[in-house]
This record gives C-alpha cells, sequence and structure tokens, in this order.
C-alpha cells in the first residue's frame, strides 16, 4: 500500500492531469486503468482521485475517456 502524502501534489503523468476539485470520487477512472496508476483518496470529507504511480503510465488515455466530471485531461507531449 503505498501512503497519500498531503504535502505533495499527486495530479499527474507525462500523458495526463487530474483536477482533484473537479473529481467527484466516482472511481470510474480507477476501474478504468490497466497498470494501476491511479488511486484514490476516500475519506469521509475529502474524496478524490489521485495518481498513484505516475511512471507506470502508458499513455492509454482510457481514464479520460471515462471520467464524466472531465475531472482529467490529455496534456500534450511531442516526441521530438
Amino acid at each position: 500500500m503505498r501512503f497519500h502524502n498531503p504535502i505533495a501534489r499527486h495530479t499527474k503523468t507525462r500523458f495526463i492531469r487530474l483536477n482533484t476539485n473537479l473529481c467527484e470520487a466516482c472511481w470510474s477512472c480507477i476501474k478504468a486503468c490497466s497498470n494501476n496508476v491511479i488511486g484514490k483518496i476516500d475519506l469521509p470529507i475529502h474524496r478524490h482521485a489521485h495518481i498513484d504511480y505516475a511512471e507506470k503510465c502508458e499513455g492509454s488515455k482510457e481514464c479520460v475517456r471515462v471520467c464524466p466530471h472531465e475531472a482529467i485531461i490529455c496534456i500534450s507531449t511531442n516526441s521530438g
């Protein structure tokens, strides 16, 4: 289990950015991510998804497609 550091912001990988203010804690992104990149904060008064393992993100962007609240967006990456 990876512990959440409340000081550091776990909001992006090379491919996606997560806006925790827009997250409604539906967990669709967690279910869609086959690499377990996205985790959750699930406390009674503090609930949202966050990035647990940014280095494992391969850029499928399935989490972007399934988020009904548009809390996850694509980040442009340059290949050169």
